[in-house]
């Protein structure tokens, strides 16, 4: 599906309407990139805990706040053709709009510290700028992250003061209401936390005067609030807010302050009626308590286009995240690779419990389908001691995480989540660790019977050698009961070893202390740094039992031969009775531990199989919330399409009318023409128009519309009638179409001319309009158009320079001059703040002002006749 990030305006528009478009994806990958550059913003800041929260329309000023509060030397007024303005005195730190208050320049949460205090001053995103779905979900994880972070929070509301100024439109307080009441969810709480500043203050009246009247105009709101706000709850909260700001003590208000606008051209902290009400500010601030901060508390309304962008954006995530664990999948191998190989048989215990570490660990993952049942890889990497080997890759999947659960909390559902798929990378490694430690395992245990064996038959040969040196049958007798009898002690006693290491202890004990041989029962027996329980295969007891059954049935034969040679039948009979039982016994054991391991390896195949059935079922489970979750995104981009092209028809029909009434005008006029500008276009749009065309564009209208059949500038030839020039054929076209209820649709056009990504919101660019006059017929056309578009021509062969903005709005031909596509987005955005720039406006006000009176001067003389 196509997508185009949407404008300031609720206008939205599909392909087929001439608009530039973007797809998803390149929306998808925008808003990642945006959103951890404010991540990083905000990870610089993770120090701090008191926070001054400033919220607001777009235009009213938060950014200049934010300095002001805390840097006034940094800020500075300078003379605007119609006002002083604020900006930042260092160019490369403006993010202040000077010119224009239609776009917000806050993108990303901005935040600087007053430093007596330490308190943090956090400029968010404007509540009216939800230009496009990028900005919507930057504003709403902005928030979510600063309240996150925050642990005391105050609220510092910033309004223009023509918002609240009694006799004028309620609307623009209104909609601020509605906006603080969805975005503060509890206010109530946040009522001894909140105050508010009027900015851009007529400085004609006194401070007291000014803040008396705001709060005589809220009270009035609120009176009225059960007028156009029927929602209980809403108004409820609308009135919280309202009682919180219009709070009073000693008769003056303590919530309410102002910020006039600068009357001398000075640094701020330069300016005294400034700094006084800068003092005034801190010092209501200072008065307010703080609130405990919460996530929860606060909300941000997200439009149905900007939920499928975050549904793409979760589909990337989980991408980005199979991405990061094939990468661990291999960092992993080759760390467990690197352990196996410097291991030595005393490690053996340790790896084997890493290993059952990792195996339950993956086990226990295959449980479900949701991302937040995959929280285990941080724990798992701190029990495997793996932080320094996966530290970056542990940091990429803890971000995308934090995005997912965002994208989560901003949909209010959990989204499926590939597990099988993810966990893959590691089980691969997991099971080539396990076989390998299995093959190590039996190597030790193949190692430890060959020793024991070995043990035994030193013993025995011990025995002997002791024996023959005897030649009382009596001590004979009492040496084969001692050896005897410690066999007999180890056999009953070894099968309760429950480890490894026991099992060695006993022998070791029995053996060496016991017996006192004169056999070494150390060397080769390797006692485990970790011991290991038996009967976890193939850890099992009975083949290290073995050989001492063996030592005991080679010490009853010598004693029963002993017995026949000294002639003592009952002492023969009982050995052989002996015998008989070891035999009876040895059977028994072996049939035992052969059918244990038949039980085992039943019980491994049953797990085996289970496993496989569980993996299946929760394949099948997944990719039935996947087909569920498809549907439901289908769904709603059907919705949200129709919705768009219910907006486009509405909007193009309404533009077609606008055409009909401005061709019934042009054909009217068949005599002359009327400049019809209601308010300053090239000031509003900031178009680059060059100074030195501006005077000679000015002279050509201004002798055109005055100027009869015989007496028409040489620069275009002498023509019978004026209306073979009629600029409403084109240049008027152009111009006026922007000059009317609707102009809003055409401002704030920029555009990357190398990706064709639309920044703002787009209007039909000129060059796709057909000109209604015939330039062959009309000398004058190309001078006409040259003066317009010749300043907004490229120079070829150059870079793009900050302070050009040849294609920010449209008015360029073919574009062909040499940019840094990689930066282009970037320096643009700064276009408009450069000295040149300044310059340049400063003629384009001059040239609005001589097209007001023109169009004053020609609506008389339409007036009277016809010219």
């Amino acid at each position: 599906m196509n997508l185009r990030l949407q404008p300031s305006t609720s206008f939205s528009s599909s392909n087929a309407s001439g608009y530039t478009i973007v797809s998803c994806d390149q929306a998808v990958d925008g808003t990642v990139m945006v959103l951890e550059k404010c991540y990083k913003t905000l990870r610089s800041y993770k120090d701090l805990n008191d926070f001054v929260l400033i919220i607001g329309n777009t235009g009213t000023g938060k950014s200049t706040q934010k300095i002001f509060l805390t840097n006034p030397e940094d800020l500075v007024c300078y003379e605007a053709p119609d006002r002083n303005l604020i900006r930042d005195r260092d160019p490369q730190k403006r993010n202040i709009s000077r010119d224009s208050t239609i776009i917000s320049e806050t993108l990303t949460p901005s935040v600087a510290v007053h430093k007596p205090t330490g308190t943090a001053f956090c400029d968010l995103p404007g509540f009216g700028d939800t230009r496009n779905e990028c900005i919507q979900i930057v504003n709403a994880f902005t928030i979510k992250k600063v309240a996150e972070q925050a642990q005391k929070v105050k609220l510092l509301l910033v309004v223009n003061h023509s918002s609240l100024k009694s006799g004028e439109s309620r609307t623009d307080i209104l909609d601020l209401l509605k906006n603080i009441t969805n975005f503060i969810q509890n206010p109530l709480k946040y009522a001894p936390s909140i105050a508010l500043v009027a900015t851009k203050v007529d400085s004609r009246k006194t401070s007291r005067q000014v803040i008396d009247g705001i709060g005589g105009f809220l009270c009035d709101v609120r009176s009225d609030l059960g007028k156009v706000i029927l929602e209980d709850s809403k108004r409820a909260a609308a009135e919280q807010i309202i009682d919180a700001l219009v709070h009073k003590r000693y008769g003056e208000y303590t919530r309410i302050s102002i910020f006039s606008e600068p009357q001398e051209l000075k640094s701020l902290n330069e300016i005294k009626t400034a700094m006084t009400e800068r003092t005034h500010i801190l010092s209501m601030l200072s008065n307010l308590a703080y609130a405990n901060g919460s996530p929860d508390d606060f909300g941000l309304t997200l439009s149905p286009s900007a939920k499928i962008v975050l549904m793409k954006m979760a589909e990337k995530m989980n991408e980005n995240i199979s991405e990061i664990m094939t990468g661990i999948g291999v960092k992993v191998k080759k760390y467990l690779e690197t352990r196996l190989g410097g291991s030595r048989r005393e490690d053996l215990g340790t790896l084997f419990q890493e290993q059952q570490k990792l195996d339950t660990a993956l086990k226990e993952l295959t449980s479900g389908t949701k991302r937040r049942n995959f929280e285990f890889l941080q724990d798992l990497a701190k029990s495997l001691k793996l932080e320094n080997v996966l530290g970056v890759e542990l940091e990429k999947f803890e971000l995308r995480q934090r995005k997912l659960i965002f994208i989560e909390d901003a949909l209010h559902e959990d989204l499926p989540a590939n597990i099988l798929q993810w966990i893959s990378p590691i089980q691969s490694s997991g099971e080539m660790f396990k076989n390998a430690i299995l093959q190590k395992a039996g190597k030790y245990m193949e190692e430890m019977e060959t020793r024991l064996r070995q043990i035994c038959t030193n013993v025995y040969n011990d025995f002997r050698c002791n024996l023959l040196k005897l030649e009382s049958n009596k001590k004979k007798s009492a040496l084969l009961h001692k050896y005897i009898f410690a066999t007999g002690i180890l056999i009953e006693g070894l099968p309760e070893k429950k480890s490894v290491n026991t099992f060695i202890w006993k022998v070791q004990s029995i053996l060496g202390d016991g017996l006192h041989v004169n056999v070494d029962v150390t060397t080769g027996l390797v006692i485990l740094k970790i011991d290991i329980l038996f009967g976890v295969y193939p850890f099992h007891r009975t083949p290290w039992i073995q050989p001492f059954e063996v030592l005991e049935r080679k010490l009853l034969e010598a004693n029963r031969i002993h017995a026949i040679k000294s002639d003592d039948q009952e002492e023969k009979e009982s050995l052989e009775k002996k015998m008989e039982e070891q035999r009876d016994r040895m059977e028994a054991r072996d049939r035992a531990y052969q059918a244990e391991l038949k039980e085992q390896q039943e019980r491994s195949q049953l797990a085996i199989q289970e496993h496989e059935d569980k993996l299946e079922e929760i394949k099948n489970k997944y990719e039935e919330e996947i087909q569920h979750q498809r549907v439901n995104w289908e769904r709603r981009e059907r919705k949200h399409e129709q919705q768009l092209k219910d907006q486009y028809k509405k909007m193009r029909g309404r533009i077609d009318r606008m055409e009909e009434r401005h061709a019934e005008e042009i054909s009217r006029n068949n005599r002359g023409f009327t400049i019809r500008i209601p308010f300053p276009f090239w000031q509003n749009t900031k178009a680059k128009y060059a100074h030195e065309k501006v005077s000679e564009l000015n002279g050509a209208v201004a002798q055109l519309a005055t100027a009869g059949a015989s007496n028409v500038p040489n620069t275009f030839g002498a023509r019978a009638k004026l209306k073979d020039i009629n600029l409403d054929a084109w240049w008027l076209l152009e111009v006026n179409k922007r000059h009317n209820k609707d102009a809003h649709l055409y401002k704030c056009y920029q555009v990357n001319p190398y990706t064709t990504n639309t920044l703002d919101f787009t209007a039909r660019k000129v060059n796709e309009r057909k000109p209604a006059i015939n330039a062959k017929s009309v000398k004058g056309y190309s001078c006409l158009r040259n003066a317009i578009m010749k300043p907004f021509i490229q120079p070829f062969n150059k870079k793009c320079h900050p302070e050009t903005e040849t294609q920010r709005f449209g008015w360029f031909p073919e574009y062909s001059g040499y940019c840094d596509p990689d930066r282009y987005d970037e320096r643009f955005s700064f276009a408009h703040k450069t000295e040149n720039f300044i310059k340049t406006d400063t003629a384009i006000r001059a040239h609005d002002k001589l097209m007001k009176e023109l169009a004053a001067a020609t609506a008389k003389q339409d007036d009277g006749k016809r010219v």
